[in-house]
C-alpha cells in the first residue's frame, strides 16, 4: 500500500505544476502576466490545451489509485469473528489468521496468534497482550480436565 500512496503523491505534485504552467501560459495569452512578451496566442492556447489534458489524465489516474486503496483496504479488513477468534477471509474463500480479538478490537491491529496445542486441540497465544484464545476442542478438553479434577478420587 505504501507504494500507491507515494504514487498517489507523485501524481498530484505532478498535476499541480502542470496545472501551474497551464494557468501561466493562460495569464501569458490573456495579457495578466507580462504584457511586453510576444506570443502566439494559438500555439499557446494550444500548449495549455495539452498540459490541461495531461492534468485531466493525471486526476483519472489518481481516482483510479484512490480506488484500489479502497478496495486494498476493504479486503485488508475482512475480518470475521469465529468464537473465540477472528480469521481474515480472503476473496478467494481462503481464511488466513487466526488474530487476537483482544487487540483488534482496541486497536484494530491485526495480530496473528501463535498455536500452542493443548491436548491434540487449537490454543492460541497472542504475542502483544499475552491473551491466552482456546479452540471449541481445547476448550471441552480443559473443561473435562476441570470437571474430573472437582470431582477427585472417589467422589461423584
Amino acid at each position: 500500500m505504501p507504494d500507491h500512496i507515494a504514487d498517489a503523491l507523485e501524481m498530484l505534485r505532478t498535476a499541480k505544476t502542470t496545472a501551474r504552467d497551464a494557468l501561466a501560459m493562460l495569464d501569458q495569452i490573456t495579457g495578466e502576466a507580462r504584457p511586453d512578451v510576444p506570443a502566439d496566442p494559438r500555439a499557446m492556447l494550444a500548449e495549455a490545451k495539452r498540459k490541461l489534458g495531461v492534468v485531466q489524465g493525471l486526476h483519472l489516474e489518481l481516482a483510479h489509485k484512490l480506488l484500489q486503496l479502497e478496495q486494498e483496504h476493504r479486503e485488508q479488513h475482512q475480518m470475521r469473528f469465529d468464537d473465540p477468534v477472528y480469521w481474515r477471509q480472503m476473496p478467494g474463500g481462503e481464511r488466513l489468521g487466526p488474530y487476537c480479538t483482544i487487540c483488534w478490537d482496541a486497536t484494530g491491529k491485526a495480530i496473528t496468534l501463535s498455536n500452542s496445542p493443548f491436548r491434540g486441540h487449537d490454543r492460541w497465544i497472542c504475542r502483544v497482550c499475552a491473551k491466552t484464545f482456546f479452540s471449541p476442542g481445547a476448550r471441552d478438553a480443559l473443561e473435562a480436565s476441570a470437571s474430573a479434577h472437582d470431582r477427585g478420587p472417589g467422589r461423584r
